[in-house]
């Protein structure tokens, strides 16, 4: 240090000579210094000179000034002086809402009107060279009425620190209070605090709680007698403890051959904060290394771990530092454990090399020896062994032990085992193995067949395949026949007996089998040696019958579709294992099949209301393949429609009817067919307009039987009556038919009683016909006399003329629409007897009407009988 500052000064002494030659200029009145020489000497003086901090001069002094005094009343004036005089800058370092500082005047002002009280002002001055100092103005403001002050704190704003270790109940500060006017002052902290309590007889700040560390800012009130009051705050820091590693510096030995985690070192840690929790990490590994870490040991304890299946080599290196970080999260404390790198040492046999001898009929799994070895750093060993084509294992612990049957005639084998600790490996050391009791092998006589063996395929389970011979000189042992199939997919449709006789297992199709080529390795084993021969086995392809997915199928539809409607296409599912082409046929002459798809249509319309026709249709549907043919049953439901309307037997009928009938009396019987041939849309049903009588007289009941519905007495006798019947199906389907009920006159003769007491009269017996009669000639005389008049006169006779070619003229176009109606009939009956569905052939038509008006219009025959019956009446 004192070299360097010789240094300093001899370049100080260099730098003024400089000074003197260079900055120094010749003026009138003679020599004078530059300004650059003037500031450089003033550094240079700064460097050799030490710097004096400033001073206030009159702080020691109390300044005051009545509260009435307005904004801009000087109330004091600061002085600072400085022996260096390089004062920078003076401030008022706490703000005032009642005082101002002018920091060029130094002048301290009133700010605004402030009530009595004492009000301290802290003021700081600093010079160039950072130097500081500090004082504090109490400025007193007094009450003109009362010329009493207001009580003030000591420090306008007392700071204290605390570490968060102190316990409850340790002294943060003790406030001081004063009045110049004297009397008893009260102190109370005025804000709540949970780690805080203030004592306001000793005036002392305590801790409440444990601490936590931060910054807490309390409130102060003092009041006097008079009711001034006076506040202040106390600022207090809380500092943090530090959380502290007494366990570390340390450090542990570790073997380069160790391969587990390990636990190295458990870190002790504290800290003085009851509230802090220590959580550590690794944060560093000189040279750098990835095989350690620091973690959780149990509960809140972390330990240094070295990792497993780690790398550690003690040639390249031997030591590692490893720096360990622990935090309080508020600050950290740091610390160094070393990881010395011991060199391995090697494991040793303990039971090698070595000789045993082995029965030639071990089996398979037997242990013959078991290797020992140690480790005198307590290693997991582990041990391999190699030797040529032997039948022998040893595990990783170094039981050695027959991998296969000791077959063959080798005499004996050398096994070269090692044993390794992770890190080094020892060895080969020599187990020498001797076979005692060799054993003759088993022979296969009949393999390799010279040819491949073929297998028809759905042949039965337990088709004899082929038989395997075999021979043992040593006929003492039993032989046992096993079987590998290659692919494996073949493995479960073989087996093999303990006769050698190879069967299949499964009835096998060919047309699902991904493989139809199998190589059978045949194996014959005495228990101790066995003999392994190929056997080739194809499976035979032969055609197969298509199938149905189902015994039956179902369709419906309705009858009278024409021919080539369809009926759809079954879901027929039909499978071919071949794949080959399908064609379909059915055996029903009603139907049409299409050979491709199988869709069924009509041959011809299907009328199920001729006699012998089934609304249940079963057939036989084939699929044939060109060879084989697979059948399923079709069931045809053929629904019913309603395609025909009632007819009546008769378009006209006449009865007779007593005058006398009373009500429920049967007048006749009217007969109505329906061709449908159902129960639903076969039945008649009968109803009856008699809209040309005055009122009800007559009735139908559903069988056709036509009867008084009351006394026919009000009609009246040698009347005649016209009424329609109409026969209706369940579709509203009809027909109508003409029923006239004539009502003849009769006489009933009284006296003594014939073989007939009542029979009708003849014409001429009846009076009343001899009158009208009568009448009758002598009007029609006059009558016809009349018209011969007026024909003459109005040439009535070309009129007559026209009306009766009119009246046939009619009666054409109506027979004319009669026989259309009649062809219509006729052609449904063809088509009904053309059809092929095996039905009777059967024409229907009404019979011919039994009254001799057939020929004639009913309407006519009507007019003609009302004008009868009217004339009748009259008469």
């Amino acid at each position: 240090m004192e070299t360097e500052m010789a240094t300093i000064s001899k370049g100080l002494r260099t730098l003024m000579e400089l000074l003197l030659i260079h900055g120094v200029r010749k003026t009138s009145t003679g020599q004078q210094t530059t300004p650059l020489m003037q500031c450089l000497m003033e550094y240079v003086v700064l460097f050799t000179v030490p710097s004096n901090a400033p001073t206030f001069s009159n702080l020691a002094n109390t300044a005051s000034v009545s509260d009435s005094a307005v904004a801009g009343t000087s109330v004091f004036t600061v002085a600072v002086s400085d022996v260096d005089g390089d004062i920078q800058s003076t401030e008022m370092t706490n703000a005032s809402p009642y005082f101002s500082f002018d920091t060029s005047t130094l002048e301290v002002s009133v700010l605004s009107t402030a009530p009595a009280g004492a009000y301290p002002l802290n003021f700081k001055v600093t010079d160039r060279c950072t130097n500081t100092a500090t004082a504090t103005l109490s400025v007193t403001v007094a009450d003109p009425c009362t010329g009493s002050s207001s009580p003030t704190f000591s420090d306008a704003t007392p700071t204290a620190s605390i570490s968060t270790t102190a316990a409850v109940g340790t002294t943060v500060s003790t406030l001081t209070v004063s009045d110049v006017d004297g009397g008893t002052l009260t102190t109370v902290m005025t804000s709540s605090s949970p780690y805080f309590t203030f004592d306001t007889s000793s005036l002392d700040v305590k801790v409440l709680s444990s601490l936590t560390s931060g910054t807490y800012v309390l409130e102060f009130q003092v009041v006097d007698n008079d009711g001034h009051t006076g506040t202040s705050q106390l600022n207090i820091t809380v500092d943090n403890a530090k959380p502290l590693i007494t366990s570390l510096p340390t450090y542990a030995y570790l073997t380069e051959s160790t391969t587990a985690e390990t636990l190295l070192h458990t870190l002790v840690t504290s800290d003085a904060s009851p509230s802090d929790t220590v959580t550590c990490l690794l944060v560093a590994s000189d040279p750098t290394s990835s095989d350690f870490t620091v973690k959780l040991v149990s509960g809140t304890s972390y330990g240094i771990y070295s990792l497993a299946s780690h790398s550690f080599n003690y040639v390249t290196t031997k030591r590692y530092k490893l720096t360990i970080n622990c935090t309080d999260t508020k600050d950290d404390v740091s610390g160094s454990f070393y990881v010395y790198i011991l060199p391995n040492r090697p494991p040793t046999f303990t039971n090698l090399p070595n000789s045993i001898s082995v029965a030639h009929s071990s089996s398979s799994g037997t242990s013959v020896f078991h290797v020992t070895g140690s480790d005198t750093e307590g290693d997991t060993l582990t041990f391999s062994m190699s030797c040529s084509s032997c039948p022998f294992q040893i595990t990783n612990g170094g039981e050695i032990s027959t991998n296969q049957v000791l077959s063959g005639s080798t005499v004996g084998y050398d096994i070269f085992v090692l044993v390794t600790d992770a890190t080094t490996s020892v060895g080969p050391n020599v187990l020498t193995v001797k076979i005692s009791d060799i054993n003759a092998d088993p022979v296969i006589t009949n393999l390799p067949f010279p040819s491949n063996i073929s297998v028809l395929e759905n042949q039965p389970v337990g088709t004899a395949v082929f038989t395997v011979v075999s021979g043992d000189v040593d006929t003492s042992q039993t032989l046992v026949y096993s079987l590998l199939v290659t692919p494996s997919s073949g493995q479960t449709l073989f087996t093999i007996d303990s006769n050698g006789v190879i069967t299949t297992t499964l009835s096998i199709d060919y047309d699902t089998q991904t493989d139809v080529y199998f190589n059978i390795a045949v194996t014959v084993s005495d228990g101790q040696a066995s003999d392994t021969e190929p056997l080739y086995v194809i499976i035979q392809n032969e055609n197969e019958a298509p199938s149905f997915s189902s015994i039956a199928y179902y369709l419906s539809a309705i009858e009278e579709e024409v021919r080539g409607t369809s009926l759809g296409t079954p879901s027929y599912g039909v499978t071919d294992p071949d794949l080959d082409s399908i064609n379909y046929s059915i055996d029903c002459y009603q139907f049409l099949i299409n050979s491709s798809t199988g869709e069924i249509t009509f041959y011809a319309a299907y009328d199920l209301d001729l006699a012998g026709s089934s609304s249940t249709i079963s057939c036989i549907v084939s699929a044939d393949d060109g060879e084989l043919t697979g059948t399923a049953t079709l069931i045809v439901t053929i629904n019913d429609i309603n395609d025909n309307s009632p007819i009546f037997d008769n378009e006209i009928y006449s009865f007779t009817s007593s005058v006398s009938a009373k009500s429920g009396a049967v007048i006749g019987t009217v007969s109505a067919t329906d061709a449908d041939y159902s129960t639903l849309y076969g039945a008649v049903t009968f109803t009856i307009n008699q809209t040309l009588l005055s009122t009800n007289y007559f009735g139908v009941s559903g069988t056709g039987s036509l009867f008084a519905v009351q006394d026919l007495s009000a009609l009246g006798s040698g009347s005649v009556h016209d009424v329609t019947v109409t026969a209706t199906d369940t579709d509203g389907n009809h027909d109508t038919s003409l029923v006239t009920i004539i009502i003849p006159d009769y006489t009933t003769t009284t006296g003594q009683v014939t073989d007939s007491d009542d029979r009708y009269l003849t014409f001429i017996e009846d009076t009343k016909n001899v009158a009208w009669l009568t009448s009758f000639c002598l009007a029609s005389f006059g009558s016809m006399c009349l018209i011969g008049y007026l024909i003459n006169k109005y040439e009535l006779l070309k009129f007559w003329r026209d009306g009766l070619k009119e009246t046939f003229q009619r009666k054409g176009d109506k027979t004319s629409k009669s026989r259309n109606g009649s062809d219509a009939r006729q052609r449904k009956n063809e088509r009904r007897s053309s059809n092929t569905n095996g039905s009777r052939n059967t024409t229907r038509r009404k019979q011919p009407m039994q009254s001799s008006d057939s020929g004639m219009p009913r309407q006519k025959i009507r007019d003609i009988r009302h004008f009868i019956n009217a004339q009748t009446t009259q008469f």
